[in-house]
């Protein structure tokens, strides 16, 4: 578009670049977008976003976007199936996932890099479990973490394709795997929180 400097042109100029802005943003969906009663702060979580392959890949996450005031996390919802010999008590459940403060969560990216997030609260997973026939149980587990990301690591996972991403647990590792449109939409989320 090429005006000359009047009023009428900067009204139009203004209306294409609010045009621009507004339909770069469309695609961002936030469940959660209000002032903290107890900070003040701006919080912001995006729509959860399934990125697996197929959710009956065990374990599987959906990834959402987190801003809280200044600070940027990756939350993942990871559900997880576990195969149980015996009827699981209450101390199992609570262990099934149990992430501490400061675990790691590292994305292994395309070009074989590693960025590497921290959680800052301890999670334990919601657990309970199926019979299956006689003698089979299985322990089925949700749990929510978030490791807090700066700018310069949300520009690395949003700039090229994630391979998998490794979340330290007290028990075990969980691994999560999945292909370039699953990464594709995990970008797309983390970017409305840039």
């Amino acid at each position: 578009m090429s005006c000359k400097p009047t009023w009428k042109c900067l009204v139009a100029l203004g209306a294409v670049m609010l045009f621009a802005a507004t339909s770069a943003n469309a695609k961002c969906k936030f469940q959660t977008d209000m002032v903290s009663i107890a900070t003040g702060e701006h919080v912001r979580w995006t729509n959860w976003s399934l990125f697996s392959l197929a959710i009956t890949t065990n374990p599987y996450a959906i990834v959402t976007g987190i801003s809280e005031g200044d600070r940027k996390y990756v939350g993942l919802r990871v559900h997880m199936k576990t195969d149980f010999p015996r009827r699981p008590t209450t101390e199992d459940l609570d262990n099934a996932i149990s992430v501490p403060a400061g675990a790691k969560v590292q994305f292994l990216m395309a070009d074989d890099s590693i960025v590497g997030l921290q959680t800052e609260e301890p999670v334990v997973g919601d657990s309970d479990f199926i019979f299956h026939h006689a003698t089979k149980y299985e322990i089925v587990t949700e749990a929510i973490i978030k490791a807090r990301a700066s700018a310069a690591e949300l520009d690395v996972l949003t700039g090229q394709r994630v391979k998998q991403i490794r979340i330290a647990t007290t028990n075990e590792d969980i691994d999560l795997t999945f292909g370039k449109k699953g990464s594709k939409k995990m970008q797309e989320v983390l970017e409305c929180i840039q």
